[in-house]
């Protein structure tokens, strides 16, 4: 890393802050003369740090989050305009493509400016992205390659093409469909129509997920229908017409794994959630029968979610499997499904149709048919259950949701045993065990949930482990922890002694064992250490009344290790044997 500071620049800028604390108008002067040298000066050593093109490039990606139009986007340019000018930023910082920068505000403020990624820039006041101080930051960068006022210049000159992009032929500039709320073709003639005002002034490959999101998809909100459930249902279409441009857009661009789950993937989390919240707002009530003709008809919009693209195939086909429970669950539209599925099927085999087609059987109540059709998919595919046994948890069909809990509990040897990272394998414990947890609560067969707790070790060890303290059953809590070798220094203090107080025997185990744990390191700190522990084992055996016990087990554990001389000597110097 390397920090632009020279003797005279820290000097300057000691000055300039002197200044900017004291109000009175004959110091302006001095300021602008004081900050224009400051800048001009670290300017010049920017320019052998960082590339002008990456420079210009972060610039453009900032004009994207920024629009001359409105007035809170221009008040915040002037502002940082005239911190950059008052010399404010210093303490620059370069490390690769990523810059740093402190900034004099009421209070000192910290930014950090991503070149390669413009719009991952942090800075440590609350304000949102992009705040008064990233633009001061990235105008001194700027200052070192090109003139502030041509950045401006172009920045404002986006008002012009923004006009000049309204100019076009009426017959592009009408929707071909006239408007009606309660019509499918309305809303995705009106969709379209706005994606394609949108195409016009698209951005950088890199800002094209952000802009739709930011910028296309609150457009289509604006329209929705007043009714309450046109409107969630009109929601949902606007926000899957947004999800598929941007799935185009990845199809298209081919995004690396760091833009595409450290950039974009929020912004995809924002659509599922929102789709999501709308189809549950939408179950909670009898739908009217109006509103059919607009299901039926979105079927078809609805199979997009199957073949638009080969990313996030796990969440395009939960959100198909959520529609469908949600809206569509009618035989009739269920048998139509089947046969549109296996014509497609018929010429091309994508994994996506087949679980769209398992999901009918789900949806027919047909488990059997379904378990044996997900024979063909591999041990991966396990947590694309958990969407069913969800809903049927959520529907509180408990009959129905035993047979599927003893099925996955089957199927998940195979899934915990494969190369899967153990992280995935640890949340899709956590869920299981979540869902098993509820159905244990409403059944009251506390059995199954125990069961599956101990079979998925070590990944259910915190629930096999509250459960255990929940119930009381410290004798296997003790064994659970010497299993999964835990030392004594690693368990809850609390905890010990809250068990010592319900059931000191079910400590004894843990005590032998870190007691002959410490013998086997034979260094004198270990030996004492053996010694603090055979005397709370005493405590223990005295709270049971059963000193003989401890006695008999301290002469054989003294005598197995006579040989040890330290040993003896603490064992002496703890009074636990007689010195001879």
């Amino acid at each position: 890393m390397k920090e632009l500071t020279t003797k005279s620049t820290s000097a300057c800028l000691a000055q300039i802050h002197r200044f900017v604390q004291d109000d009175g108008a004959e110091h302006r002067s001095a300021i602008y003369i004081l900050s224009n040298h400051f800048i001009k000066e670290r300017c010049a050593m920017l320019q052998h740090e960082l590339d002008k093109e990456l420079i210009v490039h972060a610039g453009e990606e900032l004009q994207d989050q920024l629009s001359p139009e409105l007035e809170d986007d221009r008040n915040l340019v002037k502002k940082g305009l005239m911190l950059y000018r008052q010399g404010s930023v210093y303490n620059i910082k370069i490390d690769g493509h990523t810059v740093s920068a402190n900034v004099q505000d009421v209070t000192p403020i910290r930014v950090v400016l991503e070149l390669d990624f413009f719009t991952m820039s942090s800075c440590s006041c609350p304000a949102a992205f992009p705040c008064r101080h990233v633009v001061a930051s990235f105008l001194y960068l700027y200052a070192s390659v090109e003139r502030v006022g041509t950045y401006l210049d172009a920045w404002n000159a986006k008002t012009q093409q923004a006009i000049l992009a309204q100019l076009k032929p009426a017959s592009q500039m009408i929707p071909p469909v006239s408007w009606k709320d309660d019509s499918l073709s309305s809303w995705l003639s009106f969709f379209e129509f706005e994606y394609k005002r949108w195409a016009q002034n698209r951005p950088r490959n890199i800002q094209q997920i952000q802009s739709l999101y930011n910028h296309y998809y609150p457009v289509l909100k604006k329209k929705a229908p007043k009714d309450a459930d046109l409107r969630r249902f009109y929601i949902i279409h606007a926000t899957l017409a947004t999800l598929f441009y941007m799935l185009r857009l990845l199809n298209e661009t081919k995004p690396n794994d760091h833009l595409l789950h450290h950039v974009y993937h929020s912004y995809f989390e924002e659509c599922i959630e929102s789709i999501t919240y709308e189809l549950r707002e939408m179950r909670k009530f009898a739908l009217p029968f109006s509103l059919d003709s607009l299901f039926e008809e979105s079927i078809e919009v609805f199979h997009q979610l199957l073949d638009v693209s080969s990313y996030l195939q796990f969440e395009r086909i939960s959100l198909y499997r959520a529609i469908w429970i949600g809206l569509l669950n009618r035989k009739k539209w269920i048998e139509n499904e089947v046969n549109w599925l296996n014509e497609q099927l018929r010429e091309r085999d994508v994994p996506e149709y087949q679980l769209a087609l398992i999901h009918m059987d789900f949806l027919q109540g047909d488990d059997d048919a379904l378990f044996e059709k997900m024979k063909v998919f591999n041990d991966g595919a396990f947590p694309i259950l958990y969407d069913w046994v969800g809903d049927l948890v959520s529907r509180k069909n408990w009959k129905r949701a035993s047979k599927w809990f003893t099925y996955l509990l089957v199927k998940s040897d195979a899934f915990l045993n494969s190369d899967i990272p153990y992280e995935e394998k640890r949340r899709s414990v956590r869920f299981f065990l979540d869902m098993l947890s509820e159905y244990s609560n409403q059944t009251k067969d506390e059995r199954l949930y125990e069961n599956a707790c101990r079979n998925l070790l070590p990944f259910s060890y915190a629930e096999y482990h509250h459960f255990l303290v929940n119930k009381k059953q410290f004798k296997t809590w003790a064994e659970l922890h010497l299993l999964l070798g835990f030392e004594l220094y690693e368990i809850d203090r609390d905890l010990l002694k809250m068990i010592e107080k319900e059931s000191p025997e079910a400590l004894l185990t843990i005590y032998h064992h870190a007691i002959r744990q410490e013998i086997a390191l034979r260094t004198r700190s270990n030996y004492k250490l053996a010694v603090r522990y055979l005397k709370k084992a005493r405590t223990l055996y005295k709270k049971i009344k059963n000193e003989t016990q401890f006695d008999i087990y301290l002469e054989k554990l003294s005598h197995e290790h006579r040989r040890l001389r330290a040993f003896q000597e603490e064992l002496k110097r703890g009074k636990l044997i007689h010195a001879e």
